[in-house]
C-alpha cells in the first residue's frame, strides 16, 4: 500500500535520515518518506530500519537508501533529504548525487541536503 501511495505521490518524495547504533551494537539506518498523496494529504511513512555492515561511512548508507529507493520505486521523485551533520553525511549525498545522475536523474547534492 505504501508503494502504490508513493508511486501517486503528487510531490517529490522528501526524507529523513538518521544513523545510529543500538544497545546491542547494531548499526541502523532509519529512513522517513514525507510526500503529499493523490489526494493532497500530507503523509509519512517509515520505508526501512536497515543495518548498516561495515563501516559507518557515507558510501555505505548511500548505498543502503539507494536499494530502498529501488525497491519502492521511486528513484524518479528523490526531492530533499534532512541529515543531522555529521561529515559522512556530506558523502552521503556526493554517493548519492552520482547514483541519481547513473541513473538519468537531475540532482544536485548541496541543493538537497537539508540539515
Amino acid at each position: 500500500m505504501i508503494q502504490k501511495s508513493l508511486g501517486k505521490s503528487r510531490s517529490r518524495i522528501h526524507f529523513t535520515t538518521d544513523l545510529w547504533t543500538s544497545p546491542n551494537h547494531l548499526a541502523l539506518l532509519g529512513i522517513v518518506a514525507h510526500y503529499t498523496d493523490e489526494n493532497g494529504s500530507l503523509n509519512k511513512a517509515l520505508l526501512a530500519l536497515r543495518e548498516i555492515v561495515g563501516a559507518h561511512t557515507g558510501e555505505n548508507q548511500c548505498r543502503c537508501f539507494v536499494d530502498v529507493v529501488r525497491e519502492y520505486d521511486i528513484e524518479d521523485k528523490i526531492g530533499y533529504v534532512m541529515m543531522d551533520n555529521a561529515s559522512s553525511n556530506d558523502t552521503f549525498m556526493e554517493h548519492l548525487e552520482i547514483a541519481q545522475l547513473e541513473a538519468g536523474y537531475r540532482f544536485n547534492a548541496h541543493e538537497r541536503r537539508l540539515r
